[in-house]
């Protein structure tokens, strides 16, 4: 490798409550920090942390074409790679989510001999899945940027969410500096879902919060209703499966000392190194602290950090369903809140993504009164993201549980990335010791995805690496040789998307009318 290098970061949201530790240390260790954030706090917090970090804003100005304003972050980046100095650039939420300068700097810096990496960091989407208080995987989830979707004719479920992102900036090409860059083309937006939803159909516009004294917008409304609604560049747009109403969070009761308080958080992955301020805050401060951990390293970090700690993995049993392992889990954390207690339940990963025990716990919290709140944290998708150079922007996302993906047919967009979780686990209903896939499931989903991708389509096998001294496991095989493939239960797989389908000219120039009315 060639001296320099490139450590693409992301800052999350809240001020600095969602930098995770891994964040801090490479932006410290580097010789050239940039930054580009999207509100004054963390500007400001970020020139008080580091006195020499140079802001990226001055590439953007009103009416300059988009893309050319990423690709003068990506020269100016390389140009200080290049120039043998250890960089990183920091944006706000994930690094490597609607992010294209962090990808193409990466790309290119790697081309030149450079050695350059992306870390995780807290989406919008995490921040979302946590105050929506959504499990993403249990009906499956499909993202697209809503220009997009409306361009290409995006194929997609109605009995799965769909999330749709910049909805404020349909058809917008430039930068302005107002907030919302296209209202008239809500109404085309409309149109378009209300092919597939019933007008009254619910949706969420939703925007994390960036300071902790507020609380995120989310505006429950119907699909109708979205243009009267408040929207900027920033709205995203969740709307739920058909047959599924996003229940609406219960007022949280009045605050008082002898009542019990319930805490879910997400430990990411790397043992600490992906714990936001805001959650480690709260594991401290628990008077009772329930963990699950996939790996024993964490187990210990969690006991050392306070000394309630105590493990729910003995609510499993081998041969019984996972769903009797949540009821006990469930119990035993309410059990704790009914006592009064500050109680912190902590789970590796995001602990709203397939993990019902963090949900059903809070659901059950609020239906007996008790104060309960979920906060985001680093999800396996955002390590796959940053590891595998991913950004779900471009094509589209189709996230799903492997299994569920096979028992009900999905009419899924080919042309989007595609992610499925837990493939060595197919069928696989019962708690078992070991990490042994189930190759006959394999072989079932390899027959599947034979019926849209080609059989030498190559698919990646992504596993989180759990301890910092070892790279991710990912290895890369075609359709045809995914029964045999190297793998475990825990495994996640990847397919890339097929060629994206051409812009629908028609919808392009409505769309683009649309931005003149709005003027």
């Amino acid at each position: 490798m060639k001296q320099g290098s490139l450590t693409a970061v992301g800052t999350g949201f809240l001020v600095a409550g969602q930098v995770t530790p891994e964040t801090i240390a490479s932006m410290r260790a580097a010789d050239e920090l940039f930054f580009l954030v999207s509100e004054p706090a963390t500007r400001l917090w970020l020139e008080n942390q580091f006195p020499s970090v140079q802001s990226l804003h001055d590439v953007f100005w009103e009416g300059r074409p988009r893309q050319d304003a990423y690709d003068e972050i990506v020269e100016r980046l390389l140009a200080s790679v290049r120039r043998g100095r250890n960089v990183c650039a920091a944006f706000y939420g994930h690094p490597g989510v609607f992010v294209h300068s962090s990808h193409e700097a990466i790309r290119r810096a790697r081309a030149e001999g450079f050695a350059a990496r992306m870390l995780p960091g807290v989406s919008a989407e995490d921040c979302l899945f946590a105050d929506l208080e959504v499990d993403p995987a249990a009906d499956g989830c499909q993202s697209f940027e809503a220009t997009d979707f409306l361009i290409r004719g995006r194929v997609f479920d109605p009995h799965s969410a769909l999330v749709l992102w910049q909805m404020g900036a349909l058809g917008v090409t430039t930068y302005h500096l107002h907030e919302l860059w296209n209202a008239a083309g809500l109404a085309i937006l409309v149109a378009e879902l209300c092919r597939v939803y019933p007008p009254d159909h619910p949706a969420v516009i939703y925007e994390a919060t960036h300071y902790p004294v507020c609380a995120p917008l989310i505006q429950r409304t119907t699909i109708a209703g979205i243009p009267g609604c408040q929207v900027n560049t920033h709205s995203t747009l969740w709307v739920p499966p058909i047959g599924r109403t996003p229940a609406a969070r219960s007022p949280e009761p009045d605050s008082k000392r002898d009542r019990g308080r319930l805490t879910v958080v997400g430990t990411g992955y790397n043992v600490a190194g992906q714990v936001t301020p805001e959650t480690l805050s709260c594991l401290k401060g628990a008077e009772r602290l329930f963990y699950l951990m996939s790996d024993p390293a964490t187990t210990s970090w969690l006991k050392g950090l306070n000394p309630t700690a105590e493990s729910l993995h003995d609510c499993y049993r081998v041969g019984e369903p996972g769903i009797e392992a949540c009821g006990r889990m469930v119990e035993r954390i309410l059990a704790a809140v009914r006592e009064g207690s500050e109680v912190c339940a902590a789970f590796y990963g995001h602990p709203a993504i397939y993990i019902p025990p963090g949900l059903e716990s809070l659901r059950r919290a609020r239906q007996e009164g008790f104060p309960a709140r979920m906060l985001p944290a680093i999800s396996f998708e955002d390590c796959l993201f940053a590891d595998l150079g991913v950004d779900p922007g471009v094509h589209g996302r189709v996230l799903c549980e492997a299994t569920s993906f096979l028992a009900s047919p999905r009419g899924f967009d080919s042309t989007a990335d595609l992610i499925l979780i837990q493939v060595g686990a197919i069928g696989l209903a019962n708690f078992q010791t070991g990490d042994w896939p189930n190759r006959e499931g394999l072989r079932r989903l390899a027959g599947a995805l034979g019926e849209r991708y080609p059989e030498s389509h190559r698919v990646a096998l992504y596993r989180i690496s759990q301890l910092p001294i070892f790279e991710s496991s990912i290895d890369w095989v075609t359709v045809a040789e995914l029964p045999d493939a190297p793998l475990s239960v825990f495994s996640t797989l990847y397919v890339p998307p097929l060629p994206r389908r051409p812009v629908d000219k028609e919808m392009l120039a409505r769309l683009r009318e649309a931005v003149g009315s709005s003027r």
